[in-house]
């Protein structure tokens, strides 16, 4: 009966222990997540294998699969793991914020609006976009939406490849006054 008592109290003392040794650390995860966020390395697959390693903490590995995918779509390759990271990472936000309910979608979007400025073959470039198409989502709180700019570079045609940053925040921001004043 005391060996019992002393095995039932050291038990679950061991197996404490040896979880507490297992995993990484705060500062381990967070070094793994930075050098995933510069991973120039090409997916082999968009498949779950491939992903669920680099995906974003926020984002399912679903979610990333599919981001994944339609990234793929418009690429016409597979991208990268800086550039699935920096994408899921803005439609993570986006979902947060509310401004977002389909993280596929939005990743459609995204990408459409990166085609449409003829910034496909630059991943620096196809980021750049991903941060100010963001900004002017979550600046202007939905009244232009990543369909309304993508809509609006594909409409412009050869035009949209030479307009700046600056350039696609001032014709957001008259696409947001032209929307209210339709309502």
């Amino acid at each position: 009966m005391r060996t019992r008592t002393v095995w039932t109290f050291l038990l679950p003392f061991g197996y404490s222990l040896l979880l507490a040794g297992c995993g990484k650390s705060a500062e381990e995860s967070q070094a793994e997540q930075l050098a995933f966020d510069r991973d120039a390395t090409v997916l082999a697959s968009c498949s779950f294998e491939a992903t669920a390693r680099v995906r974003v903490l926020d984002v399912s590995s679903q979610e990333t699969e599919e981001i994944c995918e339609r990234m793929s779509a418009v690429l016409k390759e597979k991208p990268s793991v800086r550039l699935l990271r920096e994408l899921s990472k803005a439609l993570s936000v986006l979902k947060r914020s509310g401004a977002s309910e389909d993280m596929s979608r939005d990743a459609d979007h995204f990408m459409r609006i990166a085609k449409a400025r003829g910034q496909l073959n630059s991943e620096d470039a196809m980021i750049s976009t991903f941060n100010v198409a963001f900004k002017i989502v979550t600046g202007m709180e939905g009244r232009v939406t990543l369909a309304d700019l993508a809509t609006f570079l594909e409409s412009l045609g050869p035009d949209a490849e030479t307009m700046s940053n600056q350039g696609l925040l001032q014709n957001a921001a008259v696409l947001s006054t032209w929307k209210a004043n339709r309502q």
